[in-house]
C-alpha cells in the first residue's frame, strides 16, 4: 500500500554506515530516502555523526559529498528539548530529532533503541519492519 504522504522519518547512523557500505535493506531505505520518497528528518548532530562514521570507514570523497549535499536537502531540525531515556545516552540525539519533528519513525538496528518501541508518537522499527509498510 502507498504512503498517503511522505513518512518522516530518522534513520539510526548505523542504518545509514550500513546502508553504503554493505547494501541490503538500509540500502533500501537510503535509496528512498535520496529519491525523496521518504522525507529523512536531520538534526546537525546527527549529520555530523553520519559523516563522521561515514569518513572514519573510509568512503570515497565522492560519495562523502554525495552524502552531505542529500543531507543538506534533508528535513532539518534543531532539538530544543533534551531527554534522556536511552541507556546509551548517544541515542538520545534520535529521540529528541522525532520530539522537534513529530517523526513517524526511528528505523534503526540498534537494540537500545528498538526495545523502546514506541516514543510519544514515533515507531521504532528495523528496515526490514518499515520496507513492509
Amino acid at each position: 500500500m502507498p504512503w498517503l504522504s511522505k513518512p518522516r522519518v530518522v534513520v539510526d547512523t548505523n542504518i545509514f554506515v550500513s546502508g553504503v557500505l554493505f547494501g541490503g535493506n538500509p540500502e533500501k531505505i537510503l535509496r528512498q530516502v535520496s529519491q525523496r520518497i521518504i522525507s529523512l528528518v536531520i538534526t546537525p548532530g546527527i549529520k555530523a555523526e553520519i559523516l563522521r562514521k561515514l569518513e572514519k570507514f573510509e568512503v570515497g570523497e565522492a560519495d562523502l559529498e554525495k552524502w552531505n549535499q542529500i543531507l543538506d536537502g534533508c528535513h532539518r531540525v534543531v532539538p530544543t528539548i533534551k531527554v534522556n531515556i536511552c541507556r546509551d545516552p548517544k541515542d538520545n540525539m534520535f529521540l529528541e530529532a522525532c520530539l522537534e519533528s513529530g517523526a513517524d519513525f526511528i528505523i534503526t538496528g540498534d537494540k537500545d533503541l528498538l526495545t523502546i518501541k514506541k516514543f510519544k508518537e514515533t515507531l521504532i522499527i528495523s528496515p526490514a519492519e518499515f520496507l513492509q509498510k
